[in-house]
């Protein structure tokens, strides 16, 4: 009778450690969605940001700029490329945070003529909007750079 209460014990015991083990793999997981939905979120509010900031810098004219800086931090191996489309209209961010590719666009309400990019890092995390007139195309344009020096 012992041995039979001790191996129903021992049966007991294994079966709480594989449930156990079971409810922190699936705990683990979820904040590791819930990690790559923040990250993502946040690049989409750096897309929306840099849009209304383009929008706010178009209407102002000629020779505004709008410094930005990344409302988040990233680590040393993280990038985020941040793209004017001249062609298609588009803001683009293009991301790589712990390993994981992100990327957005939106829309702008402006038009704007070249296409311009900068790449922030934990190092570089500042750009600028600028707008100026282009004279080979004959209208306000808008880029983005890592300096408000037009150039």
């Amino acid at each position: 009778m012992r041995s039979q209460l001790s191996i129903d014990f021992l049966f007991a015991i294994a079966l709480i450690s594989v449930l156990s083990v079971g409810i922190i793999s699936i705990g683990l997981q979820e904040n590791e969605m819930a990690n790559t939905f923040s990250m993502a979120t946040k690049i989409k509010v750096l897309s929306i940001t840099v849009r209304d900031s383009v929008t706010k810098a178009y209407s102002m004219g000629p020779g505004y700029s709008i410094r930005l800086n990344l409302p988040f931090s990233v680590s040393p191996s993280d990038s985020i490329k941040v793209t004017i489309n001249g062609t298609s209209d588009l803001v683009q961010i293009y991301s790589t945070i712990g390993g994981a590719m992100y990327y957005t666009q939106q829309k702008l309400p402006v038009n704007v003529i070249s296409t311009s990019s900068v790449i922030l890092t934990n190092e570089s995390p500042e750009f600028w909007i600028i707008v100026f007139y282009n004279a080979s195309e004959g209208g306000l344009d808008v880029k983005v750079s890592k300096s408000p020096n037009f150039s």
